[in-house]
Formats: structure tokens, sequence, C-alpha cells
């Protein structure tokens, strides 16, 4: 009883100091590997509201980002694995915080290999940002956590060989030539998959229906704890999904649509991606399901691999960026609210 009634004490007293993360973009948008540079910065500010003066030891900031193999059987390995894990020491002297509120802005350098924020059955893959708090006369530091979503189109599979047009032919037995057409096969999540297919037929064959399917294949592997090299769980998850199919026979030549954005899939549909840890990748499959005249029916399958994006691509267009040129370099003013970017090597 005594106990829960200082836990409700404590509750009620005022907060000696409140403290908000927030980055100067809404997520992180990780720009394209160069064999020059590996990594890049980000930017953001730590708010503290002081109902009293304060004295503050040191300020930590740090990143984390954790990796959960939903399907994994093995107990350690539900837990999860650290992606990675960075920090700044923000502030490494003791000062003197006036009651009030003060800003402080930090910058902290990530590899460009972090993968997209993942929220599937199969794969989760979350960052957040927290600050560590340390006060004198505190028994134990205040800590402030921001989730941030994480965007990174440039580790897509065989990316630079679906860029372009592409035109998938082939034949069966002489007697079917099919042409799959694509304008282009790099697809953002909320559009659609769009393409044509054309047949050619002799007169002794009946298609009697065409299938189209987008296929998923997760493959996970090199699962290990982190800090603990001799406990190294090495598993492998090989996973086939069809996400979304449709039918099509009626006209000629044969156009299908599959719409990427659907709720029931929300949790299914994954960006395609390659990494150490895992690889997702996806294939347009055409189904053929055709006659020769006093036969039974036969089917072929046709596959067609394509990549899916979280994010529109011109996200990452530098037209959003300060235009440096335009002001002063000597100048101690910068014409919007954003520290000059540091690209680190």
């Amino acid at each position: 009883m005594i106990k829960d009634i200082k836990g409700l004490i404590t509750a009620l007293k005022p907060q000696a100091i409140k403290a908000d993360l927030e980055l100067l973009t809404e997520g992180i948008m990780v720009p394209e590997a160069t064999e020059d540079l590996s990594t890049f910065s980000i930017q953001g500010g730590l708010k503290l509201t002081l109902s009293a003066k304060k004295s503050i030891s040191s300020i930590i900031i740090q990143f984390l980002g954790s990796y959960q193999n939903l399907k994994q059987q093995n107990k350690q390995c539900e837990k999860g694995s650290t992606l990675i894990e960075n920090q700044l020491e923000l502030m490494e002297n003791t000062l003197d915080f006036k009651q009030g509120t003060s800003v402080l802005e930090f910058e902290l350098a990530l590899p460009r290999s972090l993968p997209s924020t993942i929220s599937s059955d199969a794969i989760k893959i979350n960052y957040t940002i927290s600050a560590v708090i340390n006060v004198e006369g505190e028994a134990s530091p205040l800590i402030c956590q921001l989730p941030v979503r994480v965007t990174n189109n440039y580790l897509v599979p065989y990316l630079n060989d679906l860029l372009d047009t592409y035109s998938h032919t082939g034949n069966i037995q002489s007697k079917i030539n099919y042409s799959l057409n694509f304008t282009k096969r790099v697809f953002n999540m909320g559009e659609s998959v769009n393409f044509n297919v054309d047949l050619d037929t002799t007169q002794d064959i009946k298609v009697n229906s065409l299938t189209v399917s987008l296929l998923q294949r997760e493959t996970i592997t090199n699962f290990e704890e982190p800090n603990n090299t001799t406990n190294v769980i090495n598993s492998t998850l090989n996973r086939d999904i069809r996400i979304l199919c449709t039918t099509n026979c009626s006209t000629h030549p044969n156009q299908f649509i599959i719409p990427l954005k659907q709720k029931l899939n929300k949790r299914t549909l994954v960006p395609s991606i390659n990494t150490k840890e895992f690889e997702v990748s996806h294939q347009i499959q055409l189904l053929i399901n055709y006659s020769v005249q006093g036969q039974t029916p036969q089917i072929r399958f046709v596959k067609v691999p394509i990549a899916i994006q979280s994010c529109d691509s011109d996200a990452f267009s530098l037209s959003a960026l300060p235009k440096y040129s335009q002001f002063d370099l000597n100048s101690v003013l910068i014409p919007i609210g954003e520290l000059p970017p540091v690209y680190c090597n």
C-alpha cells in the first residue's frame, strides 16, 4: 500500500526535465553508396524543457537498428538481433541549464547499407534514435526515444538490370509464341504492375486461360547474436509466397494490372532487398493453360523478375536540398533551417 502511494506521488510530481527528439526530415532517406562515399549524415535536435535549474553531466545520442526473423523457431532468434548501433557524445562536460527551453542540434553518421524499415509477418526491421541524459543528483538517466522510418531503395537486387523497358519472348512446342512487355520493371509501393501479354498460336491450339501472379521469395540467412562471436546461429529460411493474382483471356493483347496497395497484403508484401542477412526478390509468373486439339489441357509457367521499392524514387531528388550556390559561402547564415551537410567517407 505504501509503495503504491509513493508511486502515485512520484507520478503526480512535476517532471523536472522534459526531452523531445526530432529530425530535420520526416524519416531517413538513405542515399546511394559509391566508391568514395559509404556513409551519410542525419541531422536533428534535442529540445530540453526544464522546470528549474539543473546540471547535466552528459548527453549521448544513440541510433539503434534491430532485425527480427519471425519465422525462426529458435527462441534466441525470435528476440531479434542488432543491425546497427551508432552513437555520439553530444555533451561530455557538465553544464548548467537554466529554467526554460534549450535546443541542442546534432549530426550523426550512418552507413549507406542500412536496409529499409520492414514490418511483415516474416521479417521485422525497426530503428530508433535515443537521447540518454545524465542529470547530476539523479540515480538513473533520462531516456528519450524516437522511432524512425528508414527508406533505402538502393539495396534492390539487380536494380540496374531492371530499370529499362523489357520484353520477354519464347515459344511452347513451336505452337505458341508469347511475349511479355514491360515499360519498366521497378515499381513503387502504392502503384500497379502494368504489362501486356501477346500470344500467337497455331490453328490447333486453344488458350483456355492466362493467370498472372506476383511471387515473393524470402531467403533469410546468417542470423547471429552480436557481441557474442562464439555463439553464431546459422539458419536459412526459403519461403515463396503468391501475393496477388489476376486472370484474363478475353482481350488481345492481354493487359494485366496488379495493384501493390491492398490492406490484405500489408503484412505480406515486402520491398525487394538484398543484404547479408536476407534477400527478398519478386517475380511476375504467367500461367498459360492451353489445349492442343484432341488432347488434355496443359500448362506452362513463364517467370519475369521485377523489383518493388518502398517509396517513390523521386523522394531522393536533390531539389529538396538548399541551393548552396545561391548564397555567400563566407556567410554564417543559411537561408533555410538546416545545418550544412557533412558527407562522410
